[in-house]
């Protein structure tokens, strides 16, 4: 509880500069890089998460790291984001928030989340791909695309070089 108090509430307040938060939740969350940027009010749940350098996350996003969070080199995380590796069995019909699980999330380098996009557990998504604006991302997404929607959905293929 302690843990989680210092790590969201404390460091997650505005009056740390961004580069100073980031490198303070590092004594907490050792996977974050020292070179990734980290807004305020950034959600932990665990430091169970990987944030390769150049990554930038925004204001408000949720990592909800019951299993592994990994996010490649240049990642760019758009405000009210959520990471969600955690879900329920609903196989029971009597109780459909059945015993939890997790299954981790990847994020391949270069890609950007934009702002109050979820990914759902068990995610893979390649390197350079763009998810637009509130989408909801339920299954692995190619390399170099741009995704869009509720589900999200290919929309066109983006330029490599």
């Amino acid at each position: 509880m302690l843990w989680l108090f210092v790590v969201n509430d404390v460091l997650g307040l505005f009056i740390f500069p961004a580069r100073i938060r980031t490198q303070l939740l590092r004594l907490f969350i050792p996977g974050i890089h020292p070179r990734a940027i980290i807004r305020a009010h950034v959600l932990f749940k665990s430091k169970n998460v990987t944030i390769g350098p150049g990554c930038v996350i925004s204001y408000r996003v949720m990592f909800d790291t019951r299993d592994g969070i990994t996010l490649g080199n240049n990642v760019s995380v758009g405000a009210d984001a959520r990471f969600l590796t955690s879900d329920h069995d609903v196989s029971d019909p009597t109780k459909r928030s059945g015993k939890g699980f997790g299954s981790p999330i990847t994020i391949g380098d270069g890609s950007r989340i934009a702002v109050g996009s979820t990914i759902l557990p068990g995610v893979t998504i390649g390197n350079g791909v763009v998810v637009g604006a509130c989408s909801l991302v339920r299954a692995d997404l190619d390399e170099h695309t741009l995704y869009a929607g509720v589900p999200a959905k290919e929309i066109r293929k983006l330029p490599t070089e």
